[in-house]
């Protein structure tokens, strides 16, 4: 049987530790700057966050790159603002286990992945999450994510992936 995780437990564990100023980005000053920009060069950006966050986990880096200084995160358990998701998400991200299952290209400004991420303690078992961000022309705005474990009574051979 799958369980589900709510997003408020789930990341309140992500967050291993409060936030500190340091950050191992090479480009700390400043975050995106939205502008106008064509559906093709929004899917562009779309694809360089990706590999920038999910496959290479360059966590600073991606947000300063693609995500505005007020960015708004429907987390349960984060805030918003790219600064503080940074800082949030800089100490376990590079260390967990990610594997994308489905990408979406942007349309009418969305984009989304569903990946399995593992990676205890924060992920002991493998979990299911799609994340959907929001664009304003050249940067992501805003995010909302669902987030699903298997445990060890998940009946389904194929649950979740």
């Amino acid at each position: 049987m799958r369980t589900a995780i709510s997003a408020l437990s789930l990341l309140s564990t992500l967050l291993f530790s409060p936030p500190t100023l340091a950050s191992s980005s090479t480009n700390t000053s400043t975050f995106c700057i939205s502008h106008a920009i064509s559906p093709t060069q929004q899917n562009q950006i779309w694809d360089a966050f990706v590999q920038d966050f999910y496959i290479d986990k360059r966590v600073a880096d991606s947000f300063h790159r693609y995500v505005v200084t007020d960015y708004i995160s429907h987390t349960a358990t984060s805030g918003s603002g790219a600064e503080f998701n940074v800082q949030h998400l800089e100490a376990g991200w590079p260390a967990l286990d990610i594997q994308i299952h489905h990408l979406s290209s942007v349309e009418q400004n969305i984009g989304w992945v569903h990946y399995r991420i593992q990676g205890a303690p924060v992920f002991p078992n493998e979990t299911a999450i799609v994340d959907l961000f929001r664009f304003n022309g050249s940067c992501i705005v805003e995010h909302w994510d669902v987030i699903e474990s298997v445990d060890s009574t998940t009946t389904n051979p194929i649950a979740l992936f």
